[in-house]
């Protein structure tokens, strides 16, 4: 299958903004957009030779080879970005706490307390009432044998 080629056309003046050029197979217009992307190279270079930078200087042509690359892999990104928009949601110098200090912390959420356990070197949320301390555990061991009967 041949590369499909797609240029950027990207007026550089209010006038060609607002009235469009006109090209062998047509109109191009822009109206409120920035650009316009063209994907016959005969129509892009009669563009550029008339309109472009090498004729009046109205607008820019360039190859898109982004859009291109995009386009023939199924809307995968290209390995420089995330895809065609890329948002970064962080604050700067926002440090997280240390994951050791959070072990056996409990949080509050919806009114149920839960405890922060390390299981398989992974941090989870446990209801606080499943991970019994150390000291819950020793507490029965006296009750039991306080329990007993001795003879």
């Amino acid at each position: 299958m041949p590369k499909k080629r797609r240029y950027i056309v990207v007026p550089r003046t209010e006038n060609v903004k607002q009235t469009g050029i006109t090209t062998g197979k047509g109109k191009l217009t822009f109206g409120k957009k920035t650009a316009q992307w063209v994907d016959d190279p005969v129509i892009a270079d009669e563009i550029d030779k008339t309109h472009g930078l090498k004729g009046s200087g109205d607008v820019w042509v360039h190859q898109d080879e982004n859009l291109e690359w995009h386009e023939q892999n199924e809307g995968l990104t290209d390995g420089r970005t995330l895809g065609i928009h890329h948002y970064t949601f962080a604050q700067a110098g926002v440090v997280l706490p240390d994951r050791k200090k959070l072990l056996k912390k409990t949080k509050t959420i919806g009114g149920v307390k839960y405890r922060y356990i390390e299981q398989d070197g992974k941090m989870k949320l446990v209801p606080a009432g499943t991970e019994s301390s150390k000291r819950e555990k020793l507490h029965k061991k006296i009750s039991k044998a306080s329990a007993t009967p001795q003879a």
